[in-house]
């Protein structure tokens, strides 16, 4: 890259000057090779150049002994971070020292880079070389403080530390004011009798790095944190074993982990255990053998980053100077859009040719070349468009060390950026036709990447040529040559082609506009075998014709419709995903059409909607009206809509298991909060118009109490009333309870509502519906083991927290004061195995997930047991009420088998699975099951690929710790 071109010091270079004594001035004025690295520097780095101002002796050390000739040798860079902070007595001296040493290296790097000695290799290297040497040395002292905080040697703590980097930290990419990507694993060790819980040393140490590195002090920071990437993202805990980690990926990876653990390594602890991992998770990162799934998970996985990065970026407008909105990283054709490029590549041929998984960019390409599987005239345009965007990132950043990404509006600035790069004739015209030929040539390959010739960008499925509607229009021609028809159907996939034709004939046979619409008519003639032909191209064809069949039938008369199709080939595209993969969307679908308004354009739709947002647009919806039969009908009609959006984008691999978890069990929050507002507003107006609270609290246990919803989960609610409003005596109390419950569950024409359970209450079915704390405290004094297990999943869905928090306490006191009778383990047992009995037989060969034999109950009860028999001794997670997070904490603090932490990936596995069967069919799993082939017609990813085996192995882990805990066998009970 050219140098910035020798000018006179900028007035900030005469401010650094004259800082210095007259003969050190003099001797800096003298020598042209300082004054051009100060010149460089003033002209460019404002904030640099104000250190140099302030702290002498850094200017010093740059200037007068010219330390910006050599680049830093890795041994001295991280020699001198251990040895600036190794005397460090608390975090605040370790924070100062680490951003002294910081400040020191990026003066040097800029002026080697603004001079033109270093090239992109060197500065990336540099920053990334300096990134591990404080992240090393911060472990180091973190390790001592926290020892001598419990008077131990650090060697005594009990656990190996690994911080693997990934990103550009792991790749070696890092620039000016890069976030650091890590993920903080530990490797248990045996710890010093009466020593610390390894859990929490382990929290204190990372903690201390990560606010060494990442906490804004008056000498700023050294690098951003980003702990995101660690399994289970942003929900998942912060530092995790390794054996968790092997688990998490190796059963429930993500495509999107697939590509992050390209660039992993270790960069600081026990770099040897760090080495081991990558090699334990190297074939979940690289699959040998590609299949159809790989190639669509890529698909869907760029379609999401494209679709969030364009949410982000402001695209190149207008002309001349104001063409000045581009974001280098994130506008097409920027910087990741040659990174995903490059990884995709090494996702799809990797496992096959293990010497493509480089982590560097600029290597990855070249090795890719190397395979012919770009070409080489590709892999110079590209690695010379990767070189230029990264080092106008590294410009823009230096300018004041802030992470920015887009480039400038105002002249000067403009102006000083293409001189930074080498134009100085018309710098910047000259500089934005060069920035703009390297992205154009960025975005055609970008855009090319996994596209199909015949593939709808705005879809993802494909133009209605495969099969193609000349064979639909044939069919259409000869629908009475039975045949003829049902030889075709069957040559183009129909598994049931009687029952394809069959629709085919009613849709041509369907009058669905009267003779007064014939121009529309028309049209829809037209649009008929288009639509026939994207049902016959989605995942199930015979699913999908007789669901596109239903809902024409159920549409009516409604010639917007089908001009809407026409203008909006992607709501057709939804539609067919919607009709061929899952029957639970299709029914409500169908039976309340007017849903489809909400499909129309979701491009603007939250993936992740906050419960706030949620709140904000059902309020919107109801704005002012006061007819409780509409108010009823827009709650109800904002339920489904809300359950399509969440459906669609589990469907689409928008969402995991926990976002669709906790999205649906918002929903249910919600709902039930404007639904009882409703029904207080009818039975208590005043009470309503006040604003005042209503002393009910609505208690929910099982999925909903543990935000583990589903699509097919009811509502286990208990009603306790407190004190403080005469108007509202016990029988006012139970009529509000059941209108609330009556609203919840009646079907309207809005769409289905919630299934309710209300026999978990005090006494079941036959208690009084609403009780008072009094009386649900007494009752709990005696009450059963089995109903203690139930309040484990007790949670103040609505009403005063303050009477909530009473409820809670005295859930609490029954469930861990009394102690457990001696036979706890056989009387869970036997509850498991009386609701086995009472579903009844399956279908021979079927597969029940909730209740087969080493099932979710298994794994439930298991975890509840343990929560009892450990949960007097330990608050905080173990009581969680979520399994997975119980769970995680039994395995954490060690209180259970030592197969348990094999039940938490097999757990989550066996959710996923369920979630997705009550997604496509609609239905749960009590009575009937799931047979074989519709587990493995799944379309998750799966560990080998096989939904089945993956389940198999799964429930093997659950049956055989529940035996180990629980005492039943194999064989004990036939599910």
């Amino acid at each position: 890259m050219r140098r910035v071109s020798k000018a006179r010091p900028h007035h900030r270079g005469e401010n650094v000057l004259s800082h210095f004594q007259a003969q050190e001035r003099q001797a800096i004025e003298r020598d042209p090779v300082a004054m051009e690295a100060l010149s460089a520097l003033a002209s460019f780095s404002p904030v640099l150049t104000q250190a140099l101002a302030v702290r002498r002796d850094l200017a010093r050390w740059l200037l007068l002994e010219r330390a910006f000739e050599q680049p830093a040798a890795p041994v001295s860079l991280s020699g001198e971070a251990k040895a600036r902070v190794q005397g460090a007595a608390d975090l605040a001296e370790l924070q100062t020292g680490l951003r002294g040493f910081r400040l020191k290296e990026l003066a040097r790097l800029a002026v080697r880079d603004l001079t033109g000695r270093a090239d992109l290799a060197e500065v990336m290297e540099t920053l990334t070389l300096v990134a591990e040497a404080c992240l090393s040395a911060s472990l180091d002292v973190a390790l001592r403080l926290v020892a001598e905080r419990y008077g131990l040697p650090s060697r005594a703590l009990g656990f190996r530390p690994v911080i693997m980097g990934m990103g550009k930290l792991g790749a070696r990419e890092l620039n000016y004011s890069s976030d650091v990507d890590l993920i903080y694993f530990f490797q248990p060790r045996k710890k010093e009798e009466n020593g610390p819980p390894v859990e929490e040393v382990v929290e204190r140490v990372f903690t201390t790095v990560t606010r060494a590195m990442a906490d804004l002090t008056e000498d700023g920071l050294v690098f951003r944190v980003d702990l995101d990437l660690r399994p289970g993202g942003k929900d998942g805990a912060q530092v995790q074993s390794l054996e968790t980690a092997r688990n998490h990926y190796l059963f429930l990876g993500q495509p999107w982990e697939r590509m992050a653990w390209l660039k992993a390594r270790p960069v600081a602890g026990d770099i040897d255990t760090g080495l081991r991992l990558l090699e334990d998770l190297s074939p979940f990162v690289l699959r040998r053998h590609l299949d159809y799934t790989s190639i669509e998970e890529l698909k869907a996985l760029k379609a999401r980053f494209t679709r969030r990065k364009n949410e982000k970026i402001r695209h190149l407008g207008g002309t001349g100077r104001h063409r000045a909105a581009a974001d280098v990283k994130l506008s097409p054709g920027g910087i990741r859009e040659v990174e995903f490029f490059t990884q995709a590549l090494i996702l799809t041929f990797g496992g096959r040719l293990p010497h493509l998984r480089q982590p560097r960019t600029l290597d990855a390409l070249a090795a890719l070349a190397g395979e012919d599987i770009i070409t080489r005239a590709d892999e110079v345009g590209l690695s010379e468009a990767y070189v230029f965007l990264r080092t106008v990132e590294h410009r823009l950043q230096l300018r004041s060390l802030t992470q920015t990404q887009v480039l400038p509006k105002d002249e000067a600035v403009q102006d000083a950026l293409a001189r930074s790069m080498g134009y100085h004739r018309r710098p910047w015209p000259e500089f934005l036709a060069e920035l703009t030929g390297h992205m154009d040539r960025v975005k055609k390959c970008y855009n090319l990447l996994l596209t199909d010739p015949d593939e709808r960008p705005e879809t993802g499925t494909k133009a209605p040529n495969a099969p193609t509607p000349e064979w639909v229009a044939s069919l259409f021609g000869r629908l009475d040559d039975e045949t003829a028809c049902l030889d075709l159907l069957a040559r183009e996939g129909f598994n049931r082609p009687d029952a394809a034709l069959a629709a085919c004939r009613r849709i041509r046979e369907e009058r669905y506009l009267p003779d007064s619409l014939a121009r529309y008519r028309r049209q829809v003639e037209k649009l008929m075998p288009v639509m026939v032909a994207g049902a016959a191209a989605s995942q199930d064809p015979d699913k999908a014709i007789i669901h596109l069949e239903r809902f024409l039938s159920s549409i009516g008369p409604r010639a917007g419709f089908f001009v809407m199709l026409e203008e909006n080939p992607a709501l057709l595209g939804v539609l067919n995903m919607l009709f061929g993969a899952s029957d639970f969307l299709s029914r409500i679908l169908i039976a309340h059409p007017g849903l489809l308004d909400s499909l129309i354009d979701r491009r603007g739709v939250e993936l992740v909607k906050p419960r706030e947002a949620m709140s904000r647009d059902v309020d919107t919806l109801l704005g002012r009206e006061t007819d409780t039969e509409i108010r009823l009908g827009v709650i109800r009609r904002f339920k489904n809509d809300e359950t399509l959006r969440i459906g669609l984008y589990d469907l689409l691999g928008e969402l995991n298991l926990t976002q669709v978890q906790s999205q649906l069990a918002d929903l249910a929050d919600l709902v039930m909060a404007r639904t009882l507002d409703l029904a207080v507003d009818l039975m208590l107006p005043e009470r309503a118009s006040s604003g005042a609270p209503v002393p009910l609290a609505v208690i929910g246990q099982g999925k909903l109490g543990g935000r583990e919803m589903s699509y097919v989960s009811d509502l286990d609610l208990i009603f306790i009333l407190g004190r403080g409003v005469p108007e509202l005596g016990m029988e006012q109390a139970v009529r509000l309870a059941q209108r609330f419950n009556n609203y919840l569950t009646t079907p309207l024409a809005e769409g289905p509502g919630y299934e309710t359970d209300a026999r978990l209450r005090p006494s079941g079915r036959q208690g009084p519906l609403v009780v008072t704390p009094s009386s649900f405290a007494r009752y709990h004094e005696t009450s059963q083991l089995w109903e203690r297990q139930a309040m484990l999943k007790m949670r103040l869905v609505l009403g005063p927290e303050r009477l909530g928090t009473r409820v809670r306490g005295m859930a609490a006191r029954a469930i861990f004061r009394r102690a457990l009778p001696e036979d706890a383990a056989r009387a869970i047992d036997g509850l498991r195995r009386r609701m086995i009995r009472e579903r009844g037989p399956m279908k021979p060969g079927a597969i029940s997930l909730k209740l087969s034999p080493g099932g979710m109950v298994d794994a439930e009860f298991l975890t509840q047991y343990l929560q009892l028999v450990h949960g007097r001794d330990h608050v905080g997670n173990v009581r969680s009420r979520t399994t997975q997070t119980a769970l995680r904490a039994l395995v954490a603090k060690g209180l259970g088998p030592e197969g348990l932490a094999e039940v938490v990936p097999a757990y989550e596995l066996m959710t996923r699975l369920a979630n997705r069967l009550g997604l496509i069919h609609g239905r749960s799993d009590d009575a009937n099951g799931y047979s074989p082939e519709e587990v493995r017609a799944l379309t998750l990813p799966v560990e080998g690929g096989d939904p089945l085996a993956g389940l198999e192995k799964a429930m093997a882990v659950v049956r055989r710790t529940y035996a180990e805990v629980l005492g039943a066998e194999d064989g004990d009970v036939v599910g």
